[in-house]
């Protein structure tokens, strides 16, 4: 089970938080973002542990979906296990970025005051879990996140992973400095998604940091 730190009431979908996630991946804070949550039932409410609950269910083994296992796949660099997928899971952060339903079906899309409003608990999640890390999942979310950010190294070009860095304050309670964020732009793990490919990128980034 993950480890919960208690986040802003803007969050309203709370991020997945690995037990092992200040160990890290490759010993590396690492977040994981994705895009949204939507519904197949307009009857069925989307809860605010939603997120947590499908990670649970890919951890425990109780479903398997392969937008989960392709974002495991990056980590581990083959189908995995489902030992596996559960010391992968218990190593990272997972958090959506648009903050309520998009509507139902997953070809729905947010609207732009979703997005807009999406920024702030983006900023307030980072504020949370300080990673050192964060995989973007999809061109498209890339473009959505807030501008405050300053350009990163180049990575792996021939997969157009781009990349940026947040400044998060220090925290002199904490007794932690000014910690710069590297974000990674990744392709969205459905069609077309070679794990292997980002499985380069996602060990050359955690050398960055």
């Amino acid at each position: 089970m993950g480890t919960y730190p208690e986040f802003p009431a803007s969050v309203y979908f709370q991020p997945w938080v690995g037990g092992a996630f200040e160990e890290g991946l490759w010993g590396r804070r690492t977040l994981i973002l994705g895009q949204s949550h939507y519904q197949w039932d307009s009857d069925v409410p989307v809860t605010a542990d939603l997120t947590r609950q499908c990670i649970e269910e890919q951890r425990s083994g109780e479903d398997s979906v392969a937008h989960w296992t392709k974002i495991a796949m990056v980590a581990i660099g083959h189908a995995p296990t489902l030992d596996e997928k559960r010391r992968f899971w218990d190593s990272v952060a997972y958090a959506n970025f648009i903050q309520e339903s998009v509507g139902h079906g997953p070809r729905v899309g947010p609207k732009s005051e979703m997005i807009e409003a999406a920024k702030e608990p983006f900023l307030a999640t980072l504020e949370v879990l300080r990673p050192d890390v964060v995989w973007v999942l999809g061109y498209t979310l890339w473009n959505w996140l807030p501008e405050e950010a300053t350009a990163g190294p180049t990575i792996q070009k021939n997969v157009r992973a781009l990349s940026c860095w947040y400044d998060l304050a220090p925290q002199p309670r904490m007794s932690q400095p000014v910690r710069r964020v590297l974000a990674v732009r990744m392709l969205h793990p459905s069609a077309g998604f070679s794990s292997a490919a980002w499985h380069a990128v996602a060990a050359e980034d955690a050398h960055q940091v």
